[in-house]
């Protein structure tokens, strides 16, 4: 998008590929940072603080709170664009660190819980009026290696390894045996 460029930080590594990639650019970047106020979101926020600081980016956190429900993926994913939509103004993008490797999570999720044509579709580039993704065709082991190469302080969400989230059971267990049938799965989906 044209305008400003605000990169929502997380801490991880995609966002901080994505950050770095917007510096890149010579553009006006600034980073948000969303803590959950969940188990592991202060050294997340610690992270993210880092890495704007590598860059040499204003920071800003928001911090939220999850409401309980019957899923606290979807929960936080809620008050995480409730916060972003309020961060971007109509002169900025913002833009989130979302890779092929989440799109294809999704439609898989989706398919799991029963979906249209809209849930085949994964996740859009441009979420109206001012959220743009713009890494969807860029794998996740890529953005790692960006990161790397760069020497960003990056960390990985511990909570990336808990099974009993439906993504992190897609991510760990369902991808790899559906590759197993179709090595080109990823690309074959995105």
């Amino acid at each position: 998008p044209d305008g400003p460029l605000i990169v929502g930080l997380s801490g991880g590594a995609d966002s901080a590929a994505l950050a770095r990639l917007c510096v890149e650019l010579g553009r006006e970047v600034r980073a948000v940072h969303i803590n959950h106020g969940l188990r592991h979101s202060s050294l997340m926020e610690a992270a993210a603080s880092e890495i704007a600081s590598d860059l040499d980016i204003h920071f800003d956190v928001r911090t939220v709170v999850v409401p309980n429900g019957p899923s606290p993926e979807g929960q936080a994913r809620r008050v995480r664009y409730a916060e972003f939509d309020q961060s971007a103004d109509s002169g900025s993008g913002l833009l989130t660190a979302h890779t092929r490797d989440d799109h294809v999570e999704t439609v898989i999720c989706n398919l799991i819980r029963g979906t249209g044509p809209r849930g085949l579709g994964g996740i859009p580039y441009h979420r109206p009026p001012n959220i743009f993704r713009p890494l969807l065709t860029v794998t996740r082991a890529e953005t790692r290696e960006i990161a790397d190469l760069a020497g960003l302080p990056f960390v990985d969400d511990p909570m990336n390894d808990d099974l009993a989230l439906t993504r992190n059971v897609v991510r760990a267990r369902i991808i790899p045996l559906l590759s197993e049938l179709n090595p080109r799965l990823s690309e074959s989906i995105a």
